[in-house]
């Protein structure tokens, strides 16, 4: 995907909900975890995360735009 107009001066914080519970992931640290039990009948857990575009510097203007970002989520059963 090729952005054109891309945004400046954000970041991308993401939030896991947990019914109305709303807290922020920390990337790149093993030690925060989500763990859900599997559904008996479906064998299938649905997590509920959020992204939102942050401010990367408080006195640094943000620009409106696109932003990509590449994802990748480490699941271990247990």
């Amino acid at each position: 995907m090729s952005i054109n107009n891309p945004s400046d001066g954000v970041n991308i914080a993401l939030h896991n909900i947990d019914g109305s519970t709303i807290k922020q992931v920390q990337i790149n640290n093993p030690g925060d975890v989500y763990t859900k039990a599997l559904d008996a009948t479906t064998k299938s857990a649905v997590y509920d995360f959020k992204a939102s575009y942050v401010r990367a510097v408080a006195d640094q203007t943000a620009t409106a735009g696109y932003v990509k970002t590449n994802t990748a989520y480490t699941i271990t059963y247990q």
